[in-house]
C-alpha cells in the first residue's frame, strides 16, 4: 500500500474548503451538515459515499479516503434501535473500495484497500488492517494491532514508533497534494 502518493488535484474536479479540506465533487455526502471536520485538512476521493444522512460522520485532521469508499454509520442492537454516530481519529487512512460501518476509529489507523469493517467494531489507535480483510461486526481491536483475513484475525502488533511515524506520513500526505487551478 502507498500511503503517500503524489497526486494533483485539479479545481474543477474538487471542492476545496478554507479549511483545506479537499472532497471530490464525484463524492456523494448524503447530509453536508452532518458531516463533522473540525481541524479541516481532509481528503474525500471521487466515488465516495458518505451516509451523513444516517447519522452524523466527524472526521479529524488530515483523514485521507480513497477512491470508491463507503463510510456508513451503524445502529444499536437493542430496542429502540437508534444511529450511531462514526468517529474517525486523525492521520487515518482507508484504502480504496472499502466499506465501513464502525462506531470509532482510533487516531493513526491505517485501512488496506478492499476492506470491510462490520458494524459497531471499535478500533483503538494505530491498527492495522491489511487489504482484502474482512473485520466482523461488534470486534474491538487493541492499539497497534496488525489485522488480516476473512474474518480478521489478529496477526500482530505495530512497533510503538508507529505513533510518531504514521503523524508525519500523514502530513506528508497532505502536503503532496498538489492543486492546480483550471
Amino acid at each position: 500500500m502507498d500511503y503517500c502518493p503524489d497526486r494533483i488535484v485539479k479545481s474543477d474536479e474538487f471542492i476545496i474548503t478554507s479549511t483545506g479540506n479537499i472532497i471530490s465533487r464525484k463524492a456523494s455526502i448524503g447530509d453536508p451538515r452532518n458531516l463533522e471536520i473540525p481541524s479541516g485538512k481532509c481528503f474525500v476521493d471521487e466515488g465516495c459515499a458518505i451516509a451523513s444522512d444516517v447519522a452524523p460522520i466527524q472526521m479529524n485532521r488530515y483523514c485521507f479516503v480513497e477512491k470508491n469508499v463507503r463510510l456508513q454509520p451503524c445502529q444499536t442492537i437493542k430496542e429502540p434501535v437508534t444511529n450511531i454516530k462514526m468517529t474517525i481519529g486523525a492521520n487515518t487512512y482507508i484504502g480504496e473500495v472499502s466499506h465501513i460501518q464502525a462506531a470509532r476509529i482510533g487516531a493513526g489507523c491505517i485501512i488496506g484497500s478492499n476492506v470491510t469493517i462490520g458494524p459497531r467494531c471499535i478500533l483503538k489507535d494505530y491498527v492495522k488492517i491489511e487489504d482484502g480483510s474482512v473485520v466482523a461486526a461488534d470486534m474491538v481491536l487493541p492499539p497497534f494491532a496488525i489485522v488480516s483475513g476473512n474474518p480478521a484475525r489478529i496477526i500482530g502488533e505495530q512497533p510503538e514508533s508507529t505513533s510518531t511515524t504514521v503523524p508525519i506520513c500523514a502530513d506528508d500526505r497532505y502536503k503532496s497534494l498538489k492543486t492546480v487551478k483550471i
